[in-house]
C-alpha cells in the first residue's frame, strides 16, 4: 500500500491540474474570502456585499451619491472527481499518473466547473457583449464595443471550440504561405481540388 505522502502528492497534482485549466475562475474577483467558507454549507446560497462603483453624471457642478454596498446572492457549489483506489494505488509511477488521471480528470473537472461557473454568472457582469459571427471582425467588433463603455478591469472573451475552430480555419489561410498549408494539412489541404 503506498504511504500518504505519495497519494497527497497525487492528490495535488490533479489539483494543479485543476487550477490550470480554470482561466475564467482565476481571472473572476471573490466577494467571499476562504477565511469566511468555514462552517458554510455546500448548495446554500448566502448574500455578500460588494462596493458600489458609483455613478457618472453630466455637468459641471458635482452631485454627490452616496456610497453604498451592493447586496449579491451566491451560491456555494462543490464538485469533484476520483477514480478506484486501485487504480490510483497501482500507477506508482508519477509520469503515468499524472498522463493517465491527472491530467484527463482534473482537466474535464475543471472544465465542468468552469462551464457551470461561467453560464451561472458571465451576464451578471457589467457588461457583456455576445456576438454570433466567428471570424476576425467580430472579434475585434465585441473588443471595441467593451473598450467604448470604458468599463474598468480585464476584457475576457470565451469562445466555444467551434467558434475557435472556424475562425483559426478563416485565419490560417491569410498566415501560412500555400505550400506550407499543403505539407501540414494533406488530402484536407483546402485549395485542393478533387
Amino acid at each position: 500500500m503506498e504511504n500518504k505522502f505519495t497519494n497527497n502528492k497525487k492528490t495535488k497534482m490533479v489539483a494543479a491540474v485543476v487550477s490550470d485549466n480554470m482561466d475564467y475562475v482565476k481571472k473572476s474577483k471573490s466577494y467571499l474570502p476562504e477565511s469566511e467558507l468555514k462552517n458554510k454549507k455546500y448548495g446554500r446560497t448566502y448574500t455578500v456585499y460588494i462596493p458600489d462603483p458609483g455613478k457618472v453624471k453630466d455637468g459641471l457642478v458635482a452631485e454627490p451619491d452616496a456610497i453604498e454596498e451592493v447586496e449579491m446572492s451566491i451560491k456555494l457549489e462543490n464538485k469533484n472527481t476520483s477514480c478506484e483506489i486501485d487504480a490510483w494505488n497501482e500507477l506508482t509511477d508519477m509520469e503515468d499518473f499524472k498522463k493517465e488521471i491527472a491530467i484527463p480528470r482534473g482537466t474535464k473537472l475543471a472544465k465542468s466547473v468552469q462551464k457551470e461557473v461561467i453560464d451561472s454568472t458571465v451576464f451578471q457582469a457589467v457588461q457583456a457583449t455576445v456576438t454570433s459571427a466567428a471570424n476576425f471582425a467580430s472579434l475585434s467588433d465585441v473588443s471595441n464595443k467593451l473598450e467604448e463603455v470604458a468599463v474598468g478591469g480585464v476584457k475576457v472573451m470565451f469562445n466555444t471550440p467551434t467558434v475557435n475552430g472556424k475562425i483559426a480555419a478563416a485565419g490560417l489561410s491569410n498566415f501560412i504561405p500555400d505550400t506550407i498549408q499543403k505539407d501540414i494539412y494533406g488530402k484536407n489541404y483546402l485549395r485542393r481540388i478533387c
